[in-house]
């Protein structure tokens, strides 16, 4: 299992792993991102998701925005950047190692076959002041005309897509952006949600809390064809993919 392999140590340095790591993180690489066989989402934060996988079971079958078949959609494998799968990256998840996967990708997977099979790997990033550095590797990559964040999705190397959140009424975006008050305010054992990765006040409860449990009790409260917006990016990720 990805989330049981680590290196030595658990922290390794990916700019001097003996052979032998190189080897685990190249199998790593084939497997779960450049030769993947189903479409394959890592959202940023950790309990991305599990939003997105909110959206596939509780989104109405009909007048969604994408043409492919509900079913389909299904098939989706969603992922994130904490546990011990990206110490093939630099050990311990997050925005730093997700600008090392894109910045080094094309380099790493250089030498992979490629199978009929092969399907899109997206990235799935916040369209916030955190994701400078992201920003910056994919402006240096693409050279975009336009704002980092405005173009629907960014191919980066070979299976490779970054997709930006879609910024909610202009603001920094981050996937709890998508609901609304009503749920963001629904209260749990007299505590109240607070986005905050440190919370020091007793009457607040995490995002981890927020996505496991408060989004599916209540989940009727959300209007979740503001999701939409999301998966509309992917699924022209998708289609681009599938023209290459």
């Amino acid at each position: 299992q990805p989330s049981e392999i680590c290196f030595k140590n658990n922290l390794p340095n990916t700019n001097k792993l003996t052979k032998n790591e190189k080897v685990l993180r190249d199998y790593l690489l084939y497997r779960y991102f450049f030769g993947t066989d189903r479409v394959m989402i890592f959202g940023e934060g950790k309990t991305d998701k599990s939003h997105l996988q909110h959206y596939l079971n509780f989104r109405s079958e009909e007048n969604l925005p994408v043409p492919s078949s509900f079913d389909e959609w299904k098939g989706i494998q969603f992922g994130n950047f904490e546990n011990k799968l990206f110490n093939v990256i630099s050990g311990s998840g997050g925005t730093g190692d997700i600008n090392k996967l894109i910045e080094s990708y094309g380099g790493w997977c250089k030498d992979f076959h490629k199978d009929i099979s092969q399907k899109p790997l997206i990235i799935l990033v916040d369209n916030d002041v955190g994701s400078k550095k992201i920003n910056q590797t994919i402006q240096d990559i693409k050279k975009p005309q336009k704002a980092i964040g405005e173009e629907d999705f960014y191919h980066i190397y070979h299976n490779m897509y970054v997709i930006y959140l879609p910024k909610i009424n202009n603001g920094e975006t981050d996937i709890e952006s998508f609901y609304s008050e009503d749920i963001l305010d629904v209260e749990v054992d007299g505590r109240f949600f607070e986005k905050s990765k440190k919370i020091s006040d007793k009457g607040k409860y995490s995002k981890s809390l927020f996505a496991s449990r408060t989004v599916p009790q209540n989940h009727t409260l959300t209007d979740w064809s503001k999701f939409d917006q999301i998966f509309e990016r992917v699924q022209l990720a998708i289609e681009d993919f599938q023209s290459r």
